[in-house]
């Protein structure tokens, strides 16, 4: 990102500038991890977004949500009653 937040473009997606602060609170909320996780990411693999994302989701995969079942939602409704 440029030190304009405004002024965005191709470079501002694929590099990560952790001396900007703003741009340490988009890649941390994006790529879903704290700024130290980030700054330990960039670290380790460099600027690289992509790369990042990847050591990233290495280190903590991606969670899935179960989907509720019909036995679950039913004994939730029979605990109320």
């Amino acid at each position: 990102m440029s030190d304009n937040p405004q002024k965005r473009g191709r470079k501002d997606r694929i590099r990560i500038n952790l001396e900007q602060f703003h741009e340490v609170q988009y890649w941390s909320k994006k790529f879903g991890c704290t700024t130290v996780e980030l700054r330990k990411a960039v670290a380790q693999v460099g600027n690289s977004a992509r790369d990042v994302e990847h050591e990233l989701n290495q280190r903590h995969p991606p969670m899935s949500v179960p989907s509720r079942s019909r036995s679950t939602e039913s004994s939730a409704r029979d605990k109320r009653a």
